[in-house]
Order: structure tokens, then sequence, then C-alpha cells
């Protein structure tokens, strides 16, 4: 599957949908670097986004890098510190890849910068 989902990149390197299956094929195969390196390109071609980088954390707390990916949800954060979804996206990741304690210390930063 991987193999076709490249060459089909390969014919439409615009396709998003492509991308997010390949992502994700990468990662079930533990190709962790693989993936990582597509979300590189994308962020480089459209610049960085809470969606990306939240993505970004994930495939890195998969892959057992934690380190990295807390530093990629806060990077997730800073992108746009100041709206409510920013910590409604993040928080609710962080909650299902079940870092509850993660989640709450960051809805408390939101409350914290919302003002709530």
């Amino acid at each position: 599957a991987i193999a076709r989902l490249e060459d089909l990149r390969d014919d439409r390197p615009d396709a998003t949908a492509v991308d997010l299956l390949l992502r994700e094929a990468y990662a079930t195969a533990g190709r962790w670097d693989s993936a990582l390196r597509l979300l590189d390109e994308a962020d480089r071609a459209h610049g960085a986004t809470v969606g990306a980088l939240t993505e970004r954390g994930v495939l890195l707390h998969r892959a057992g890098r934690a380190d990295e990916a807390a530093r990629a949800f806060d990077a997730a954060v800073a992108v746009a510190p100041t709206r409510e979804a920013t910590y409604r996206t993040v928080g609710t990741t962080l909650s299902d890849l079940r870092l509850h304690a993660a989640a709450e210390a960051l809805y408390a930063r939101g409350a914290d910068a919302l003002g709530d």
C-alpha cells in the first residue's frame, strides 16, 4: 500500500488526501521519520498550523518520543495562543492520547491566557 501511495503522491504532489493517507500508512508501519518528513514538507509549503503541529505531536508521541511530542504541542499553542480553539484542539488531542494531566495543565494555561 505504501508503494502505491508514494506513486500517487509522485503523480499528484498537491493531493492533500494522498499525503494524509501516506502519513498514516508510514505511521502504521512504524516509519515515523518518513511521516514526519511529509509534515515538514507541508509546513514549508503552507506554514506551520495548529493542526499540523498537533499532528506532529501525535506522531512523535506514538513513536515514543515524548519530549519532542511535548515541544510540538507547545509549538501548536504558540501559533495561536489567543484563540480558544487552539486550546480545545490541542487539549482534546492530549486527552485522546490519555495524557490527561497534560491536557488539564493546558486548559489551565488557556484559561489564564484567555482571561477565563
